[in-house]
């Protein structure tokens, strides 16, 4: 298994608990998620598809390939710049949990294949997540250049699953990103789902039109 999907499937099995989540983020260390699963036999190669799956429910049986392609490949890339573990918890999150007032970015991707895939998070977590891609230093989720640069990681990573459902004969096109200030997403079958990381919490929301 790519140790970078290890933590998720620690959180998958119930052998990671929250608290235990949280410290080792801290670590920011995907070595550090190797120790704590020592010698336990891995099975599943693709624990952020069983996170998706797991979250979606019956209701979005038929959007969960699609979802777990996406969000499979959107946690790698997120690692990537994060140079450490994230995870994504295994039960959606519901709109009316979302009481306080989030910074969002979205994309559209329109064709054979239609998602918008979108960014949520409060202040603090926008900004660190804006700062950490693009290594610069934000104090606000109101500033253009930190927006700009969730919308330019959204725009990489959807571009990326365009050209790999191309390879399948799916065309798909993408919109220009939006961003905006709401209290909850408002989309038809929509996803959302809580990211962990060293940071903090945000919201990545996956829906078949937008949300926003």
């Amino acid at each position: 298994m790519d140790k970078r999907y290890l933590a998720q499937h620690l959180v998958n099995e119930g052998i990671l608990s929250q608290e235990d989540l949280v410290e080792l983020l801290r670590q920011k260390s995907f070595d550090a998620v190797e120790t704590v699963s020592g010698s336990r036999p891995v099975v599943d190669e693709h624990p952020v598809i069983t996170a998706v799956r797991k979250a979606s429910g019956r209701e979005l049986q038929m959007e969960m390939e699609t979802y777990g392609e996406y969000m499979e490949l959107f946690m790698r890339s997120l690692m990537e710049f994060l140079e450490g573990p994230a995870v994504i918890e295994t039960k959606a999150v519901q709109p009316g949990e979302m009481g306080d007032v989030f910074y969002a970015v979205s994309q559209r991707m329109d064709g054979d294949v239609s998602i918008v895939s979108g960014i949520l998070a409060e202040d603090r977590e926008f900004t660190e997540l804006a700062s950490r891609y693009s290594e610069e230093r934000f104090n606000s989720a109101r500033d253009e250049i930190a927006i700009d640069s969730l919308e330019e990681f959204l725009n990489v990573v959807n571009g990326v699953f365009s050209i790999r459902e191309a390879a399948k004969n799916e065309s798909v096109d993408l919109e220009v990103p939006r961003h905006g200030k709401l209290m909850s997403p408002n989309g038809n079958q929509q996803l959302i789902l809580r990211v962990h990381a060293d940071f903090g919490i945000f919201y990545v929301v996956l829906s078949s039109d937008e949300f926003m």
